[in-house]
């Protein structure tokens, strides 16, 4: 949750050029870090000349000095790590700066250390700042897709942050606000996302109700979408009987039942296995698809500890 304060004031000071410089926050985001308070974010206002050279600054690496609840603080600035949107209206202006996100951080230190002959060098995590309204997981969610090249699909959402969280991968910052109530956090992202990608690799059960959301989709198509957007290993569909057969059984008592058979082998015999849309789907994304009766008693447990349970249908 944002902190509560008054305008707050900020001030930088350079002795050997004699310049002094202030202006008046209502936002601030900070990351701490040891005895620093790492600046995130900042806005503020004041005269525009004034605030040109605020923005100039911070831009170059400044450390400036602010009050808040009163507590006087020392903000580190990272140089050349910041965008500056500037706005004005005569003879005021206000400046919001954000911090920006490490996307070549990781990639020059690799090259310093190629050049040094180095080998099997553990590149620093990029660093990335989300913002979402004050306890919305669903925004802070889709603020993090947007930050990794990792697919990531809603109904793991609480699992996603809670473990992210937990494993220090993704850290709440500080923010001083009088009129925003916000969140802003740190996403740590290792090279290629690998840490994102374990997380997901090693997440337990997820349980994805509902259908595509959409009409005319039927509860076997969004199965399908959602195996194949996970990389699952198999579609279970529970069905009254215990697999695929010859006829159907509740009508012909002579049907035959099928242990395991291809998914062309199903089309030539026209056996109803998943609806016509479900079926492609995971006949062209090569999805094995197993029917079995979801009524008999431990058959679910049973498919899940790898033991034949009704029918297998695949490539």
């Amino acid at each position: 949750m944002p902190e509560k304060s008054r305008l707050m004031p900020i001030s930088y000071y350079n002795p050997k050029q004699e310049i002094r410089l202030s202006a008046y926050a209502d936002t601030i985001v900070l990351e701490p870090d040891g005895r620093e308070q790492r600046l995130r974010a900042i806005r503020f206002g004041g005269y525009l000349e004034m605030v040109r050279a605020m923005s100039d600054a911070i831009y170059a690496g400044a450390t400036l000095e602010t009050e808040f609840a009163g507590e006087t603080a020392r903000l580190t600035c990272e140089p050349k790590k910041y965008e500056c949107h500037l706005s004005h209206d005569g003879i005021y202006a206000e400046a919001t700066i954000l911090s920006l996100d490490d996307e070549d951080a990781a990639a020059k230190k690799g090259k310093e250390a190629q050049a040094d002959g180095q080998t099997n060098v553990e590149l620093p995590p990029r660093k990335c700042v989300l913002f979402c309204p004050a306890g919305d997981r669903r925004a802070l969610f889709e603020a993090l897709d947007r930050k990794t090249a990792v697919p990531l699909i809603p109904e793991f959402q609480d699992y996603v942050l809670d473990e992210l969280q937990r494993r220090r991968f993704l850290k709440p910052l500080r923010v001083i606000s009088i009129r925003e109530r916000l969140e802003a956090w740190l996403l740590l992202c290792k090279k290629d996302d690998a840490n994102i990608v374990k997380v997901l690799e090693e997440g337990g059960v997820a349980l994805i109700a509902g259908g595509t959301g959409s009409p005319f989709f039927t509860t076997d198509s969004g199965a399908a979408l959602r195996a194949l957007e996970i990389k699952a290993d198999v579609v279970l569909k529970g069905t009254r009987v215990d697999g695929v057969y010859t006829a159907d059984p509740e009508k012909d008592p002579t049907a035959v039942k099928y242990d395991e058979l291809t998914f062309d082998e199903a089309m030539a015999k026209h056996l109803k296995v998943l609806d016509q849309t479900a079926y492609a789907l995971c006949n062209d994304g090569n999805m094995p698809i197993i029917v079995f009766d979801v009524n008999g008693e431990g058959n679910l447990l049973k498919l899940v500890n790898g033991e034949k349970v009704g029918t297998l249908v695949h490539k």
